[in-house]
């Protein structure tokens, strides 16, 4: 924004609420987009709606888990978010048959850690961790940006007692979040379960 600015505003365009993300600025030159603001509107709204999306797909993903104990694994839990070719050891496999239906969708295809970034499901990646030793979390699972400060900001944990966690974990994201193998809550915040 400019020093001549004298006051700027949203356009609500929708019966919603729902406001144009550029605002209109009124500057000594006459109104103006102020396509600098815009751009980082449109970035805190895709961060935001891909971080929603995130904790609502670690849901999914502890009820797919819990689907696969019940119906495949035997009382067992997945390993891994997308099955060996051929396999059932995972929570999603492809399936010509409904009787034969894995308890996720091809979705999970774009979740994985090797996902290309810029194909991964909302700007964020997922793995299954091993639950806290001593607790009574039989599973737990994260998901962080593919792209930090891009896609999203929070990395999130959620166990299958669906407590959740959250943590910026900066620039190293990628590396810290990738690396781990154990749902460690230390250094997290406890979010509000769903």
């Amino acid at each position: 924004c400019s020093s001549d600015l004298v006051y700027d505003f949203r356009a609500a365009l929708s019966p919603s609420g729902w406001t144009f993300p550029v605002p209109l600025a009124k500057r000594k030159t006459g109104w103006q987009f102020d396509l600098a603001a815009g751009e980082q509107e449109i970035r805190r709204r895709r961060i935001g709606r891909n971080e929603l999306v995130a904790m609502d797909t670690l849901l999914q993903l502890a009820d797919a888990q819990q689907r696969y104990a019940e119906q495949i694994g035997n009382g067992k839990y997945a390993h891994q978010l997308v099955s060996t070719p051929g396999k059932t050891n995972g929570l999603y496999w492809p399936s010509a048959s409904a009787e034969n239906d894995s308890p996720l969708g091809p979705d999970a295809l774009a979740m994985g850690p090797e996902v290309p970034p810029e194909e991964a499901f909302y700007g964020y990646r997922y793995r299954i961790i091993a639950p806290p030793e001593g607790s009574d979390a039989k599973f737990a699972f994260i998901a962080w940006p593919a792209r930090y400060g891009a896609s999203g900001i929070h990395s999130f944990m959620v166990d299958s007692e669906r407590r959740f966690y959250e943590r910026d974990l900066g620039k190293s994201t990628g590396t810290r979040a990738g690396a781990m193998r154990a749902f460690s809550p230390e250094g997290w915040e406890r979010a509000a379960d769903r």
